[in-house]
């Protein structure tokens, strides 16, 4: 299957293989250029990034902290890949703390995810979803990219500064003595004496 250039590979991690499956086939007809693979097992999904070419993680939170794990996990070996945490209803009255208060958000941030869908106003999560996947690698790529061009100008700068330091050895073949040249090139040869004949 021919990918576009501008795909977004994700992977989805979840617990229940039949869940994963519908939300991934979702997720994926949300956004044209989004490629969703599905994984179950953490092992599994650590494997796959290192495998493919994934831009994006996301996994959906469990009470038993499966999933934010798991994220915390794949974003400590690959910290350039951004990773979203995805919120559910049953994960978020079990991190409620004795205060009263919502904490998977800070939990998660805390645990150097990138971002944290919690769609507890949204009929259809997946859209919201997609938004911040989109948003997340547009990011990424953004810093990568400047980060690409800063060691370009820096090698740049680097070479020039090299140049100026070592004007004479900065050409290739390196320097000639001005008179040298010019004896080598005005020199004339030395006439040769007649004989008279044609041949």
């Amino acid at each position: 299957m021919n990918h576009p250039d501008d795909a977004i590979r994700v992977l989805f991690a979840a617990v229940s293989p039949a869940s994963s499956t519908d939300a991934a086939e979702r997720l994926g007809r949300a956004d044209d250029r989004f490629v969703v693979e599905t994984v179950t097992d953490p092992d599994a999904g650590l494997a796959a990034i290192q495998r493919a070419s994934v831009d994006c993680v996301v996994a959906v939170a469990t009470v038993d902290g499966r999933g934010l794990a798991f994220l915390e996990t794949a974003r400590g070996r690959f910290p350039d890949i951004p990773g979203l945490l995805c919120v559910s209803d049953e994960y978020r009255d079990a991190a409620r703390d004795s205060d009263g208060d919502d904490s998977p958000v800070s939990d998660a941030l805390a645990a150097g995810v990138t971002d944290v869908v919690d769609p507890r106003r949204e009929r259809d999560a997946v859209p919201l979803l997609a938004n911040r996947v989109a948003n997340a690698v547009g990011a990424s790529r953004a810093a990568n990219e400047r980060d690409r061009q800063r060691e370009r100008l820096q090698r740049f700068v680097s070479g020039v500064s090299h140049d100026l330091r070592n004007p004479l050895n900065s050409r290739k073949g390196g320097w000639r003595s001005p008179a040298r040249s010019a004896t080598a090139t005005t020199s004339t040869p030395r006439p040769r004496r007649s004989t008279g004949r044609w041949s």
